[in-house]
C-alpha cells in the first residue's frame, strides 16, 4: 500500500522532443515572465522540505543552488497554489549526484552542487506504473500474516500445555505461511523493479539509478527470504521423529 501511494504521489516527466519543445516555448497558458515569485519564506521551507525529503544529504552547494533556482522570479518549479506542499520528492544517489521533484518540476544536481538539468513539468505528467493487483498482493501478505502470528501464538501456548493442537497449528502456519511470504516477496520485487524502471524509462537522472533500482528488489527479496526461515526450520523441527511420537502418545 505504501509502494502505491509514493507511485501515485511521485510524478515524472515524459522526455519525448514535443515535451522539450513546449517546455522551451513559451505560449499562453504559461505565466508571465516574472509574474511567479517565491518569498524567502517560500524559498527556507521548500528547501527545508527537500532538505528532509533527502534525508538531510543534500550538501551545502546543492542547497546554494536550489535556493538560486528559486529565487529567480521567472522560477516555474513551485506552482502557484502549492507552497504548502512544494517538494514531491528528493533523492540522494550514491555517487553523491541528487534530484529534486517540486511541485512543477524536476531540477538535477551533480556531485559538486551544480544543476545539470531542469524541467519544467506543465501538463504532462506520467504516473509510475505499478500494477494495482501486485499492490494488492501485498496488502493480503500484511494481514495475513498477522492473522498467522495470532494462531502461531496460539499454538505455542498449546505447546507449553502439551496440547494435542501445538503440532497442528504450527504445521498449518508453516504451510501457509511458506507460500505467502514467496508470493508477498515476489509483489514487492515487482512493485520495486516496475517502479525504478518507469522512473528510469521517464528519465529519472543520476547515475545512481540503476544502483538504487537493484537495491529496492534485493530488499524485497531479502525480506521473502527471511520469511521463510522460520516457517521451514519449524516444519522440518515439527516432523522429527521425536515430536512426532511425543504428538502421537498425547494424541
Amino acid at each position: 500500500a505504501i509502494a502505491y501511494r509514493v507511485g501515485r504521489e511521485v510524478k515524472t516527466l515524459r522526455s519525448s522532443p514535443s515535451m522539450a519543445g513546449a517546455a522551451a516555448t513559451p505560449s499562453s497558458s504559461m505565466q508571465p515572465a516574472g509574474n511567479n515569485p517565491l518569498t524567502p519564506a517560500d524559498i527556507s521551507g521548500a528547501i527545508q522540505r527537500a532538505q528532509a525529503a533527502a534525508g538531510n544529504k543534500l550538501t551545502s552547494a546543492q542547497v546554494a543552488s536550489l535556493n538560486a533556482a528559486l529565487a529567480d522570479p521567472n522560477q516555474q518549479l513551485i506552482t502557484r497554489g502549492t507552497n504548502w506542499s512544494p517538494v514531491r520528492a528528493a533523492m540522494v544517489n550514491p555517487d553523491d549526484s541528487a534530484y529534486v521533484y517540486f511541485s512543477g518540476g524536476l531540477v538535477t544536481l551533480d556531485a559538486q552542487g551544480q544543476i545539470t538539468s531542469t524541467t519544467i513539468n506543465k501538463s504532462a505528467i506520467a504516473s509510475i506504473d505499478i500494477p494495482l493487483w501486485t499492490c494488492a498482493v501485498a496488502g493480503a501478505d500484511g494481514i495475513l500474516s498477522v492473522l498467522l502470528a495470532v494462531m502461531l501464538f496460539m499454538g505455542a501456548i498449546s505447546v507449553m500445555r502439551n496440547g494435542r493442537n501445538g503440532r497442528r497449528l504450527h504445521l498449518l502456519y508453516a504451510c501457509v505461511k511458506i507460500p505467502l511470504a514467496i508470493a508477498g516477496g515476489w509483489a514487492m520485487a515487482t512493485v520495486s523493479s516496475r517502479f525504478w524502471s518507469s522512473m528510469m524509462a521517464q528519465g529519472t537522472p543520476g547515475g545512481g539509478a540503476e544502483a538504487g533500482h537493484q537495491v529496492f528488489v534485493f530488499v524485497a527479496l531479502a525480506f521473502c527470504g527471511g520469511g521463510l526461515v522460520y516457517p521451514i526450520v519449524l516444519l522440518i523441527a515439527m516432523n522429527t521423529r521425536g515430536v512426532r511420537n511425543f504428538y502421537r502418545v498425547v494424541s
